[in-house]
């Protein structure tokens, strides 16, 4: 099921899988040089969240299109240059007109489809794309269709405006605190 959070919903679920919520109500106790759980714990829940962007399962996010805002030059070798938007996290797939499918997205420069297409006659066509994520904001398409237009890209991107949107499953992955059973 999908979710779709406020920054304060995200941190009451947080809590309460990671067994720092409900607290205790039989008792109170007030005191001034106590630490800061509720920022201590945001800070850790964003960067969980972060990670989970880069590393899990597109099912389990939202990835979204973007392609309106990227924007596509050809480079004098014939390679396509796509300026990702700000926030792009990782490139899920990529489809452009004139191409026969969607491209093969590499975005680990280890990968052997990756050094292929740093030689001419191996890099990926228009019957075979391949798109390369070289950096957040940088994508690179081997090889765009003559006068070709991307007509979808889909990618993973942060959150905005502190709502956070993914599949209900992605909270049974937070981990729990070191110091609990």
């Amino acid at each position: 099921m999908r979710l779709t959070l406020t920054s304060e919903e995200f941190l009451a679920a947080w809590l309460l899988r990671r067994g720092l919520e409900p607290l205790r109500t039989d008792c109170r106790i007030m005191r001034e040089d106590g630490i800061d759980l509720p920022r201590l714990e945001r800070t850790a829940m964003e960067a969980w969240f972060s990670r989970q962007l880069r590393e899990a399962p597109a099912w389990m996010l939202a990835p979204v299109d973007v392609s309106a805002q990227a924007r596509l030059s050809l480079l004098p070798d014939g390679i396509g240059r796509v300026t990702l938007p700000p926030g792009t996290v990782r490139v899920l797939s990529v489809e452009m007109s004139g191409w026969s499918r969607p491209a093969l997205v590499v975005a680990d420069t280890a990968h052997p489809r990756y050094a292929a297409q740093l030689n001419p006659f191996s890099r990926g066509g228009t019957n075979n794309p391949v798109a390369v994520q070289t950096a957040e904001d940088t994508l690179l398409l081997y090889t765009p269709a003559k006068d070709g237009a991307i007509t979808r890209l889909e990618a993973i991107c942060e959150t905005t405006d502190g709502i956070y949107t993914f599949d209900s499953s992605l909270l049974d992955t937070i981990p729990k605190p070191e110091f609990l059973p």
